[in-house]
C-alpha cells in the first residue's frame, strides 16, 4: 500500500459519508468532498458525474490524490507531516493547509523565513528541508516538533473561524476531535 493510500484511509475514516448540514459552509459533502469540488472534478475529467450522493470511494480517492495530495506535494513531505498537511487540505483547502505549514515552519525556525501565502512550492519545501537539516539525520525531534506546531496552528485556525462567525461554534467538538485523531494517528 502506498503512503497516499494509507493517509487516504485515515482521512476517509474521519470524513465519513454523505452529509448536508445547513450550518456547514461547504454545503453537501460525501466522503469529505464538497459538491463544488465534485463539480470542478467533473469538469476537469477526474470523474464521470457530478452527483454528490452517488460519489464512490474510488472517485473520492481520485479527487483526493489529484486535488489535495499532489497539489500539496505530500510525497515530498516527511512522514507523518505528509498526513497532517493532506488532512488539513481536505478540511481547509490546499491554500489553508499551505498557510498552516508555512506558519509552522516560521514558528519552528523563530523567523519569518517564508511568506505565508498558502502555496507549497520550492520556497516552502526548501525552508522546511533547511529547518529539518539543522538536526542530526537520525533525530526525530524536528519532524515531531513541526507536527505539534502544525496541529496547534490548526486549533488556532478553528478558533479564528469561530471568532469571525459564531454560528460555526457548532463544529468545534468535531474539529477538535479531528485534531485529537491526527495526534493519535501520527504517534508523536
Amino acid at each position: 500500500m502506498s503512503r497516499f493510500e494509507e493517509c487516504f484511509k485515515q482521512v476517509l475514516n474521519i470524513e465519513g459519508g454523505y452529509s448536508n448540514n445547513p450550518d456547514d459552509k461547504g454545503g453537501k459533502t460525501n466522503y469529505g468532498i464538497t459538491e463544488a469540488t465534485l463539480n470542478a472534478a467533473y469538469k476537469a475529467g477526474l470523474v464521470k458525474h457530478n452527483d454528490i450522493k452517488k460519489l464512490t470511494v474510488d472517485e473520492a480517492k481520485t479527487i483526493y490524490k489529484a486535488n489535495y495530495w499532489d497539489k500539496c506535494k505530500c510525497d515530498m513531505l516527511p512522514v507523518p507531516l505528509d498526513y497532517l498537511v493532506f488532512d488539513a487540505a481536505v478540511n481547509h483547502g490546499t491554500g489553508g493547509a499551505g498557510k498552516l505549514l508555512q506558519k509552522s515552519i516560521n514558528r519552528c525556525t523563530g523567523t519569518n523565513v517564508i511568506t505565508v501565502d498558502g502555496a507549497i512550492g520550492p520556497l516552502t519545501l526548501n525552508a522546511l528541508m533547511a529547518y529539518l537539516g539543522k538536526y542530526k539525520s537520525d533525530c526525530k525531534f524536528p519532524v515531531e516538533l513541526i507536527c505539534h506546531v502544525f496541529l496547534l496552528e490548526r486549533v488556532e485556525l478553528y478558533n479564528s473561524i469561530i471568532a469571525k462567525d459564531s454560528s460555526q461554534k457548532t463544529f468545534i467538538h468535531g474539529w477538535l476531535n479531528r485534531v485529537r485523531k491526527n495526534y493519535e494517528s501520527i504517534g508523536v
